[in-house]
């Protein structure tokens, strides 16, 4: 576990991760990518987003979320009525 915990603090200290927040479940932190990933870390980095790329266009074929892109091809994500009614969320929306 020393070396688990070694890694992540060097990830940490290095910007490759950083804290997004906590988990109030089980305390746990919530980690995302850092400013560093890409140049650091870029098969972390590759990995990451291809995750999140291939979890957000899973829910998008299921109908669950809307993607759109404006004139500056910046995208949005919302959930769909599908999605919605699936959705539990802690806080309404």
């Amino acid at each position: 576990m020393e070396d688990y915990d070694e890694v992540m603090a060097e990830m940490l200290d290095q910007g490759i991760l950083e804290v997004a927040g906590i988990d109030e479940e089980d305390g746990q932190f919530l980690l995302q990518l850092g400013p560093n990933a890409q140049e650091l870390a870029p098969e972390l980095y590759d990995a990451w987003v291809g995750d999140i790329d291939g979890d957000l266009m899973s829910l998008y074929e299921k109908g669950l979320i809307d993607i759109e892109y404006d004139e500056e091809l910046n995208v949005s994500f919302g959930l769909t009525e599908k999605g919605k009614e699936l959705y539990e969320p802690d806080e309404p929306l």
